[in-house]
């Protein structure tokens, strides 16, 4: 894989891990769908089904669904520069961050 390609996987990789921080399952397959088109090595080759995975599960509201596939995601990303706002994620999608702040 050249560089630049590199590069840009890895772009896109952080914009659906923010953009599925902030619930834009849009944007979290759009990222999914990037990274497939890019990742000639097939480096994480996982890493767009689990993205598609997470971005259904945010589509379908199904927090709990969301937060198994973070778990998925962090153990794909295990020691990487992402894993911050895989940890994000999967704090965003607590029950207690679900429901919202208490009054």
């Amino acid at each position: 894989m050249d560089g630049q390609r590199q590069r840009e996987v890895v772009s896109a990789l952080e914009r659906a891990l923010r953009a599925a921080v902030v619930g834009n399952f849009e944007l979290v397959r759009r990222g999914a769908d990037s990274i497939r088109e890019l990742n000639q090595l097939a480096l994480y080759a996982e890493l767009p089904d689990v993205l598609d995975f997470v971005a259904d599960r945010l589509a379908a509201k199904d927090h709990i669904g969301a937060q198994e596939a973070a778990l998925k995601l962090h153990a794909l990303l295990d020691g990487g520069p992402f894993l911050p706002l895989v940890d994000e994620l999967i704090a965003s999608l607590s029950p207690n961050q679900a429901e919202g702040p208490e009054v």
